[in-house]
Formats: C-alpha cells, sequence, structure tokens
C-alpha cells in the first residue's frame, strides 16, 4: 500500500436545509470561525458519512480532507484561507450577507442558480489544484456537475463512491472513472462488464459517535428518520403510514407532496434533521423502523442500518438476504409485511429487558463486523493499488 497520499473526498449535507437553518441559528459564531475552526465544527456535525474515512486515513498517515459543495459558508472559507488580497473583505461580505442569510432573503437568487453552481464550481477546482491531490474520492451524489472531475484525469486518480442510482448524481460517466466503490453487488458486476474496476463497499459505524451521543432517556416508542412522500419511496410511505395509524410513531425528514393533510404521517412529522440531532433521536428511540426504497434490490445496504446500531438501539428492519447472519446472531429483528412489522413493534415494546438485550448486541455486531476503521483500511489497500497503476501516467499538479 501507499505509504502516504493526498486524497480530497467530495460528499454533501442532506438535508441541506437544516445546515441552512443551523448558518442562521449561529450566524455571528459561525461567520467568526477561519477555515479549518469552521471545518471541524462541520465534521463534528456527523452529516452523511461525515469525516468517518478520512478521519481513519489521516489516522493511518495519508493527508485527506473533505469538501461539501453544497455549504458556501465552506467554499468561502476554503477562498479566504487561500487568498489574502482586497478579493477577501469581498468574500467575507459574500458569507456575511448571503451564505448565512435567512432564507427568505435569498430567494430572489434562485434565478441565478447555474451562475451559482458555475461560482461553486470555480472555488472548488481552484481549491482542488492548490491541494494537488493524489486521489480524487466523489462520494455520489454530491451536487457537482461531474464533467468538472474530468479537468483531473491527468493528474490523480479519479474514484466514485456509488451511494445512489446512477440518475441522482449530475452527468455522471462511469468511464470517467479509474476505480468505483458500489453497495449492491448488481452495480459492481455491471461497472466491471463495463471496464471499470469496481469493489463492494459497505456502511459502517464509527466508534467515535458513541461518546459523542452520550447517554439519553428513552423518549419516543416508535422513530423514523429518512424521506417519505414521493414517488420511488412508496412502498416505504405506505409501511410507515401504516405504522402511525397504530402506535405512538413520530418521523423526522424530508415530507414530500404525497403526504396530505389527513394522513397520520402528516401529524407525526417533527420537521427535518439530520447528523448528530439524528443519532440522539435514534439513542432515544425503543424502537427504529427501516424500510429500503425500490432501487435497493431487495438488499440491506442503506446508512440508517448502521446510523441506528451505532448507538446501541433497537433496530427493527425488512428482511433482506445479506442481513439474515446479523438476526441469527442476536443483533436486530426482520419483518416480512406491515403486520408482522406492527406486531414486533407491539412485542419488542412490551419487553424492555429482550428489546435492550438485542440493541446492545447490535452494537457489538457492528463494532466487530462493520467498524470504519476497519473499513477505511480495506478501501486504501484498493486506491493505493490502484494509483499504483495508474502513477507513471500522471502529470504533475501545477497551479492556474
Amino acid at each position: 500500500m501507499s505509504s502516504s497520499l493526498r486524497l480530497l473526498k467530495i460528499d454533501s449535507v442532506h438535508p441541506y436545509s437544516v445546515l441552512k437553518r443551523m448558518q442562521e441559528e449561529q450566524r455571528d459564531r459561525l461567520v467568526a470561525l477561519d477555515y479549518e475552526q469552521y471545518y471541524r465544527w462541520l465534521m463534528s456535525q456527523r452529516w452523511g458519512m461525515s469525516d468517518f474515512l478520512t478521519f481513519y486515513m489521516n489516522e493511518a498517515g495519508w493527508v485527506a480532507k473533505e469538501v461539501v459543495p453544497v455549504d458556501d459558508m465552506l467554499l468561502s472559507k476554503m477562498a479566504l484561507a487561500r487568498e489574502r488580497s482586497s478579493v477577501s473583505s469581498l468574500l467575507r461580505q459574500y458569507f456575511r450577507n448571503v451564505a448565512c442569510a435567512p432564507a427568505k432573503d435569498v430567494l430572489t437568487l434562485r434565478v441565478f442558480k447555474s451562475d451559482q453552481h458555475k461560482a461553486r464550481a470555480k472555488r472548488i477546482e481552484r481549491y482542488i489544484r492548490t491541494f494537488k491531490p493524489d486521489v480524487l474520492f466523489v462520494r455520489e451524489p454530491c451536487h457537482t456537475d461531474g464533467r468538472l472531475w474530468d479537468r483531473f484525469r491527468e493528474h490523480c486518480l479519479i474514484v466514485s463512491f456509488m451511494g445512489c442510482t446512477t440518475l441522482d448524481p449530475w452527468n455522471w460517466n462511469t468511464h470517467r472513472n479509474d476505480l468505483i466503490f458500489a453497495l449492491t453487488e448488481e452495480y459492481r458486476n455491471f461497472f466491471n462488464a463495463e471496464g471499470v474496476e469496481s469493489h463492494l463497499f459497505s456502511y459502517g459505524i464509527d466508534e467515535r459517535l458513541a461518546t459523542e451521543v452520550g447517554d439519553a432517556t428513552k423518549k419516543y416508542d416508535c422513530t423514523f428518520v429518512g424521506y417519505l412522500g414521493v414517488l420511488d419511496q412508496r412502498v416505504k410511505t405506505k409501511l410507515m403510514e401504516f405504522i402511525a395509524q397504530n402506535v405512538d410513531f413520530k418521523w423526522w425528514g424530508i415530507r414530500g407532496p404525497e403526504i396530505g393533510e389527513n394522513t397520520a404521517l402528516y401529524k407525526t412529522w417533527q420537521g427535518p434533521v439530520a447528523g448528530i440531532d439524528m443519532f440522539r433521536i435514534y439513542k432515544q428511540s425503543r424502537i427504529v423502523v427501516n424500510e429500503y426504497p425500490e432501487m435497493a434490490v431487495s438488499k440491506n445496504v442503506n446508512m440508517r442500518t448502521m446510523e441506528v446500531l451505532n448507538v446501541g438501539s433497537f433496530l427493527l428492519t425488512r428482511a433482506a438476504s445479506n442481513i439474515e447472519w446479523l438476526e441469527e446472531a442476536g443483533a436486530l429483528v426482520t419483518f416480512r409485511s406491515p403486520e408482522d412489522c406492527l406486531n414486533k413493534i407491539k412485542h419488542y415494546l412490551a419487553d424492555d429487558v429482550a428489546r435492550e438485550k438485542i440493541a446492545a448486541q447490535g452494537l457489538r455486531a457492528a463494532l466487530e463486523h462493520f467498524n470504519y476503521r476497519d473499513i477505511t483500511r480495506g478501501a486504501m489497500e484498493i486506491i493505493s493499488a490502484a494509483y499504483d497503476k495508474k502513477r507513471s501516467k500522471l502529470k504533475p499538479w501545477s497551479v492556474r
């Protein structure tokens, strides 16, 4: 394995409205932070994959950093960290008056969305050329035009992690990648058949989160966090509506247009949540229900599974062939129909001892088999081997 590579990970924040709200609520404090301080704050919020890979890469001797293209405050501070000229004052004014402005003050900027994307792309490109990565690791969807990465193919290894369908990213192209990590065997086999090296990747848990979330009293009987009320989430939405009609249920996330005002889901919706606040909700939940979208091809590959196990809470998830061994190990419980799900919710709400025993075993099993420290080590070996193959073809970086 290459002893030390420079890796830049391109990631996202979802839902973005949560980040925007926090920037508004903590405006003065966040504006006062310099780039490194703000970067540490952003990673500490534990959105999406946070620094769950890059932290352990740095610990192992690589130089790894993250860029979040939808975070205009981060991009502005990145620019300030590089440029100490008269332009700096203009950038400071930008993120004071725009990047942190209340949503009602920036609605008129939507007509300039195309220009906004171009401005973001320019800042990202400048940062990339300054950072000079050996590896560009793009986690999709990152809400950036994929054609931007074509500019760097001759200088570094291009790696994509597909955490979605290939329709979600913007101008995504299989063949611009040197290496692809995929969540399902179907995707891995397809990419390999297309001539692009692909490997399976699993979401995991970060052992730091147990300390960060801390102890919490159980205050919710049954919860869900996620996207409901849209076309590709209809099966999931139907299940959650059935549960909400029959037990004490609360859910957080993006509420889609198919959730009408007279539905149980409309009445039990708590608003959007993300990151460390989401983990705290899971910790405070007696039971967290998990369901998969249609694109999962009947496999358990979503982040929610690991997020719930990460905080030691009880997970009730739809049965899938790739997690049968976890249920046999007493680490989680599965259901096969809405009625089966409801019966198991009622059963485990009434049996605290059995429920918490399974929750504790879920955390132990996840620490043993899905620790990001180990996952990162495996990914680094694969990335290093791919980089070594391409090394002789790479051109030196030059800052424009």
